[in-house]
């Protein structure tokens, strides 16, 4: 069994303070709605689905340190308030170890990698801000790696990870382009790899920038290109 450690984050105490105060921004104009949870799912599905993508990256406090994720999403949104689809996750930041391995010391760095459905939705909006409830469901692997001497890449106790992130997000729509946000969570491990030594259980918080396809198109006037070919044929 292999224990992980990291050097402090010297950004730590910073992002700390970020959030308190985006949170209690955040809270004070959501206090200006009432929240009503059977409201947003009203008509979800009367509308074709939009395509949407996004791009996540998580902070995760383990042991006072930080594990960053960054995770790459494609989904269908529907009726502005559900979306739909599918993410890729993988641990961004070295977390390293030195491991005894055949008599010889390596320096080996820990990787966190899964694939899995998703799901967000809106439960409050007030004119560009907007906030929501993610929840995602990982199915992955976790291992150690190093370079042997000729240079090749090895892997050591590979091992199978299950894990369950619900969050709430608060995020601010910038003129109908793309959106940025934060937000906090918990991950919670369905599964981990017994063979290594390293807890994932954790609170994390998120900063996250979505995309909108249609107000990029919109900007350039391709949708009527589109239209125009369309009519063509």
């Amino acid at each position: 069994m292999f224990s992980i450690h990291k050097l402090k984050n010297p950004y730590l105490r910073t992002m700390r303070i970020f959030f308190v105060i985006f949170f209690a921004i955040a809270g004070f104009i959501g206090s200006a709605q009432p929240v009503n949870l059977r409201d947003s799912f009203k008509g979800v599905f009367d509308e074709n689905p939009k395509a949407t993508a996004k791009w996540d990256t998580w902070g995760t406090f383990i042991g006072g340190r930080t594990f960053n994720t960054q995770a790459l999403k494609v989904g269908a949104e529907f009726n502005e308030a559900l979306v739909l689809g599918v993410g890729y996750n993988w641990l961004s930041n070295g977390v390293y170890k030195n491991v005894n391995v055949e008599g010889v010391n390596r320096l080996s760095e820990f990787e966190l990698r899964y694939f899995g459905p998703y799901a967000e939705l809106d439960f409050f909006k007030s004119g560009h801000w907007k906030g929501t409830l993610p929840i995602q469901l990982g199915f992955g692997k976790s291992f150690l790696k190093y370079n042997d001497a000729e240079g090749n890449r090895i892997k050591l106790n590979e091992g199978r990870v299950i894990l369950y992130e619900p969050a709430m997000s608060f995020s601010y729509d910038i003129a109908n382009l793309f959106e940025v946000g934060a937000g906090f969570g918990y991950r919670i491990m369905l599964q981990n790899n017994k063979s290594i030594d390293q807890p994932l259980t954790s609170p994390n918080f998120v900063l996250r920038l979505s995309l909108n396809p249609y107000g990029w198109a919109e900007l350039f006037h391709l949708d009527e290109m589109g239209k125009k070919l369309i009519e063509s044929n």
